[in-house]
């Protein structure tokens, strides 16, 4: 089972903050397949050199350098998860299966938060044939 970590002091881990954040999340094959030829010899799906965990922080401040690099504003590391949600409500996934896989107890919580109007969700309404439906 993968959950997510929290530190609270330095050398401290902690589960996830809620139950809901304790779930198991599917990947696909090819993700799979890449995890096992990392051969990993920690716990750790992303290791440090001294085989420990690595901090958010230090995600967060790699993922900044390299989009400040490509001269892409307004992303954040933090962003992805609201990406990520609104690209599956573009697919039409169920709200339901959206809010387990970030870990909500809510889904009108992940709906409200993380997901976004975009272009092809208005076009999805109109492209619907509303005479049909009545």
């Amino acid at each position: 089972m993968w959950i997510s970590l929290t530190v609270k002091e330095p050398g401290e881990i902690k589960a996830a903050k809620t139950q809901a954040g304790i779930r198991k999340v599917p990947v696909s094959n090819d993700l799979i397949d890449r995890i096992r030829k990392m051969k990993q010899t920690t716990e750790f799906l992303f290791p440090t050199r001294q085989l420990s965990y690595i901090r958010p922080s230090e995600i967060t401040h790699k993922f900044t350098k390299i989009v400040r690099k490509l001269n892409i504003q307004g992303i954040t590391f933090h962003s992805l998860r609201h990406t990520n949600a609104t690209m599956l409500v573009e697919s039409n996934i169920n709200p339901k299966v959206v809010q387990f896989r970030l870990g909500h107890s809510n889904p009108v919580f992940t709906l409200r938060t993380y997901t976004h109007n975009t272009d092809k969700l208005q076009n999805g309404i109109a492209e619907l044939d509303l005479l049909k439906m009545s």
